[in-house]
């Protein structure tokens, strides 16, 4: 309601803005200054915040890194399996060891590990539209179930203005010919633990360009037509430096009385 306080508001923006970290000032408020007014400045610039009123004080927190970036930091991981009541899956661990690598740099990962049924597909599809994620990663391996990460895939393109990114051992084993489809946009090769966070790193700003996409190590893409396969990733030096998000799935599902799974992770 004066320009003293809106100085203030402009200064505490700014310097969140310049370190890109977590950011907290006390600003005075006149007495006859509306809080009603604080609140709508804030929601209108769409940005994170903790905001306490004490006082005659306002104390304003602005989550980090939201500057420069898009303001959601979710991440879809997809695997699609057979649509078989009598067909039994074993856990994602592919996606389970990308999972804590995300989480590890402060993204939110939703899993989405389910028989390809047109019920659970249009699930897949609502939760991406109301996450709005970096983008939408699929763990294919070559067999029937790539078919139901390609109809899936022509879905989300369809519907969203999400980025598809493929990973695992066909996209690995043949990544040429996986990128010959347009409804795919990114490949993931190899180890994918380092990759996935650069990835979602570059995908998750404004406004990035295939140069950006041409630094990360491990992945392939399309630039102006033509097949792009960016520098071999090495292996991880330290395996034990990741380890399974659990916490992501319901482990109970993938035990069967007096049955066993067998699950192939990929390389090492």
């Amino acid at each position: 309601r004066g320009g003293v306080l809106e100085t203030r508001v402009c200064w505490v923006f700014s310097k969140a803005a310049s370190n890109q970290s977590s950011c907290e000032r006390m600003m005075a408020v006149s007495p006859e200054f509306k809080t009603e007014w604080a609140l709508t400045v804030i929601i209108f610039m769409n940005i994170d915040f903790v905001l306490n009123v004490r006082n005659n004080t306002i104390s304003l927190r602005i989550l980090p890194g939201l500057f420069g970036r898009k303001r959601m930091k979710n991440v879809i991981l997809v695997k699609l399996e057979e649509d078989s009541d009598s067909h039994k899956i074993a856990p994602p661990f592919s996606l389970l060891y990308l999972a804590d690598a995300l989480e590890k740099n402060g993204y939110a990962v939703h899993l989405f590990h389910e028989p390809a049924s047109k019920s659970n597909m249009e699930d897949l599809m609502q939760i991406i539209a109301d996450k709005n994620p970096v983008f939408a990663g699929f763990s294919c391996f070559t067999n029937f179930s790539l078919l139901h990460s390609k109809r899936a895939s022509l879905e989300i393109k369809r519907k969203f203005d999400v980025p598809v990114v493929w990973g695992g051992i066909h996209p690995t084993i043949l990544p040429e010919q996986t990128l010959e489809n347009e409804f795919i946009d990114i490949i993931g090769i190899g180890e994918g633990e380092e990759t996935v966070v650069e990835l979602a790193e570059v995908l998750n700003r404004d406004n990035y360009s295939t140069s950006d996409l041409r630094r990360i190590q491990g992945i392939g893409f399309r630039e102006d037509g033509k097949t792009v396969l960016t520098e071999k990733r090495p292996f991880i030096k330290n395996l034990d430096e990741y380890s399974p998000a659990w916490h992501l799935t319901d482990a109970d599902k993938y035990i069967y009385s007096g049955n066993h799974f067998y699950s192939q992770i990929g390389s090492r």
